[in-house]
């Protein structure tokens, strides 16, 4: 359970930052949720593939939305 709250708390914590216009900050905790998110990509528990899902669609939404921010340059 430790990871599994570990790559929902930084998905939140990296909309935070970007709600604040923290852009480079944001940036630096969704590489490190892509990462933590990573553990669930192979998993057998219908929750954790849910899981799995649902924050890679949050990461993929937060990336757009800082491709589209004039003052975030987005690290690719």
């Amino acid at each position: 359970l430790r990871k599994e709250r570990h790559a929902l708390a930084l998905i939140g914590v990296a909309e935070s930052y970007f709600a604040l216009g923290n852009y480079d900050q944001a940036q630096s905790y969704l590489e490190e949720v892509e990462s933590a998110n990573q553990d669930f990509a192979d998993s057998e528990r219908q929750f954790e593939i849910k899981q799995y899902t649902q924050v890679a669609e949050r990461i993929e939404q937060l990336k757009q939305q800082l491709a589209e921010e004039p003052e975030a340059e987005l690290k690719q």
